[in-house]
């Protein structure tokens, strides 16, 4: 299932062991930082994983900081 062509939304919880299956399989993370802050979701290991030679990619998931829109 992992490759180029696929890309996991958040990534937060990823072990060390999933960092290298992840990194090696060339696929991308796409992490929400404001999504994962605003839910306590967590902070996701985008260094180590870049450190692996792994794509990263960002993005918002619709959630903002605050309370406006």
């Amino acid at each position: 299932m992992l490759g180029a062509d696929f890309c996991a939304a958040h990534f937060v919880w990823a072990t060390d062991d999933d960092l290298d299956v992840f990194a090696d399989s060339g696929s991308v993370a796409a992490t929400c930082p404001g999504s994962n802050l605003r839910l306590c979701a967590g902070i996701a290991r985008v260094r180590d994983l870049m450190a692996r030679g792994g794509r990263q990619a960002f993005g918002t998931d619709n959630i903002s900081f605050s309370d406006d829109d």
